[in-house]
């Protein structure tokens, strides 16, 4: 099972009522941390932990670090990768070299594998087509290694790479083929339906790639299905894909794709509140769940995370919905559905009571990850509210909630605060994990070491590094 959640970009997304905060992701996320993650790319038993900049040179980097085996990285970046480092295309503004990024060992020869998402790069018939670059792990680091697109390896169901379908803007890891190697899930909000330019068709959609039985560098991704938006809405402008989970949401044995599409219609008479619509590819059934109230604008599946919260043995399934309201602001919930005997059902909603008061544009479940930081045996959700106002900045905030058997739901346990003050940080935009940190960020980073150690923040250079503490 893998936790993965992401965004891609697009104009209009949102209604006016989140509109605020969404300019501010759109800027940041140009930033250092704007993605994260870890894998051993060297073999030598110690994560690296990579970090994208999609602003940053040209067309994007993404800096590596190495894990220093103490329970912490490198203070500086050990290596940078662009696309100077590929073969196959060239530099260019807004290719968003890094705007996601997965890590698995998916030609199974005991190295981690990079794939990093550049929805847009101009490949095929105009800008912002996608693409996804993979570096393979070796003894010497990450190599370039090939690339995926809508049109490789020779695909007919799959049609040309489209102009501003973005594919790529989104990456998750999960087993579909029931194959020994990892798989890729690569998703396109803007992905048009019918691949043949008609701009009001673009619902949206999510491809994945299966890695073959076998092992080496000769052993490549293959595509091999999509699943693409219904366009059942009036603009046709669904976004699937625009975040990603994977988890067995109805425990039979295979891995299903949780996929955010923030503006569809849900019910009819509702302006863009979003779904989530499940997927799973070894049977080709979909179904969909949504907001318990579903309302205009809530941004229902801009950030999902997967785990088993209540630890019965089932995958469960967080949703971020942070343009809904409480009360008369719009500050952001984040909606729990927890899996019993019919799937995916509606179980409790978060929210920053006990924390901190709601107000308008804290955008919480703005970004979702879940794992045992403190190995406790009980996954903490970690759900972060990047506009949310401390002191006398929009500085952001990471609420961490964890299970509690007595009130059978999460519960909220404690908050993580940038230090620094004095400019908006937007701490909490995007979020990751590895085995042993959190992983937090927008214009920064902030990884909380397992056992409840001490963080640490990257701030918006990727050169600096400053020690932070839970609260």
């Amino acid at each position: 099972m893998n936790v993965a959640g992401g965004c891609g970009a697009s104009s209009n997304l949102l209604s006016a009522a989140v509109i605020k905060p969404y300019i501010y992701w759109v800027l940041s996320r140009y930033e250092f941390g704007a993605a994260q993650a870890s894998g051993d790319f060297d073999g030598d038993g110690y994560a690296e932990l990579a970090v994208s900049d999609p602003g940053a040179g040209v067309s994007g980097e993404v800096y590596l670090y190495e894990d220093e085996g103490v329970g912490s990285y490198t203070d500086s970046w050990t290596r940078r990768l662009s696309q100077n480092d590929v073969t196959v295309s060239s530099n260019e503004p807004g290719d968003d070299f890094g705007w996601a990024l997965a890590a698995a060992d998916f030609n199974n020869d005991g190295y981690d594998d990079l794939a990093v998402g550049t929805p847009g790069e101009r490949w095929g018939l105009g800008p912002q087509a996608g693409t996804v670059y993979l570096f393979r792990g070796s003894a010497s680091g990450l190599v370039y290694w090939h690339r995926l697109d809508q049109q490789t390896p020779n695909d007919i169901s799959t049609g040309s790479n489209q102009p501003g379908e973005r594919f790529g803007a989104t990456l998750a890891v999960g087993n579909f083929a029931n194959g020994s190697n990892p798989d890729l899930v690569v998703g396109a909000p803007r992905e048009l339906r019918f691949n043949d330019g008609n701009d009001n068709l673009r619902p949206g959609g999510v491809h994945i790639f299966f890695s073959p039985a076998g092992s080496g560098s000769t052993v490549n991704l293959t595509y091999w299905k999509r699943y693409v938006g219904p366009s059942v809405d009036s603009d046709n402008a669904e976004r699937l894909g625009f975040s990603l989970a994977v988890g067995d949401f109805d425990n039979d044995g295979n891995d299903d794709v949780a996929a955010g599409a923030v503006q569809d219609e849900a019910t009819a008479g509702n302006r863009d509140p979003g779904l989530v619509r499940i997927w799973e590819p070894a049977t080709n059934q979909t179904w969909w769940i949504q907001s318990p109230a579903v309302t205009w604008g809530e941004a229902f599946g801009w950030a999902l995370a997967a785990a088993d919260f209540n630890d019965d043995g089932a995958d469960d399934l967080a949703v971020g919905a942070p343009g809904a309201r409480i009360g008369s602001n719009t500050s952001g919930i984040v909606h729990v559905f927890l899996q019993n005997a019919a799937g995916l059902s509606y179980h409790h909603s978060l929210d920053q009571a006990g924390f901190s008061s709601s107000e308008d544009g804290d955008f919480l479940g703005g970004a979702l990850t879940a794992n045992d930081v403190d190995g406790d045996g009980w996954v903490e959700l970690y759900a972060g509210a990047p506009a949310e106002d401390w002191g006398s900045n929009e500085r952001g905030i990471v609420f961490v909630y964890e299970w509690s058997t007595s009130q059978a739901a999460l519960q909220g346990q404690k908050y993580l605060l940038p230090s620094s003050s004095g400019y908006e940080s937007f701490v909490g935009a995007t979020l990751g994990t590895t085995t042993t940190f959190a992983l937090f960020g927008w214009a920064q980073m902030v990884a909380v070491s397992g056992g409840g150690g001490t963080p640490v923040t990257l701030y918006g250079d990727s050169s600096i590094v400053e020690k932070d503490t839970l609260h």
